[in-house]
């Protein structure tokens, strides 16, 4: 549905808490249980939600932006938010918010709690190749059309 959008598209997204695992289709060469597996180490680790999303982002097709390839449609979100601070870029992993981290980011956190070894190879690899540049993520610039208003 998200790849036949087009001027005349007009979306209401309901997002919340959770709709990071409900949404989800891994990078290409990662399959759902390397991504489960990803989950599952995060989790373990002590990384807080941020970190995990980052992480997460940088293995998913439709995480992070996953709308910005979709203009010119028009996208109206209702977010109900479970993150302390109400981040929209970490409620479900900011589906249609913009993403300010990097492969760089979710490979330093990698590090910072020792994954190496726990994470599966597919995800280790291509959060490498992210990071020497071989998957190009768009950012969106601030323009007029996206704004938050939290009310």
């Amino acid at each position: 549905m998200a790849e036949a959008a087009d001027e005349h598209t007009f979306v209401i997204n309901l997002i919340s808490g959770g709709g990071s695992s409900l949404l989800c289709l891994p990078a290409d060469g990662i399959s759902l249980e390397d991504k489960r597996q990803t989950t599952r180490v995060l989790l373990a680790s002590g990384a807080d939600i941020d970190e995990m999303n980052c992480i997460r982002k940088h293995i998913s097709k439709v995480k992070a932006e996953a709308w910005q390839d979709r203009q010119p449609c028009k996208i109206i979100n209702l977010i109900l938010s479970d993150v302390i601070g109400d981040s929209i870029d970490t409620i479900a992993s900011g589906i249609t918010a913009p993403d300010h981290t990097t492969f760089q980011d979710a490979l330093s956190i990698v590090r910072k709690y020792a994954l190496e070894d726990k994470l599966p190879q597919t995800v280790r690899d291509h959060l490498v190749c992210g990071e020497r540049g071989r998957f190009l993520r768009r950012r969106r610039q601030a323009t007029p059309y996206f704004a938050i208003r939290l009310i």
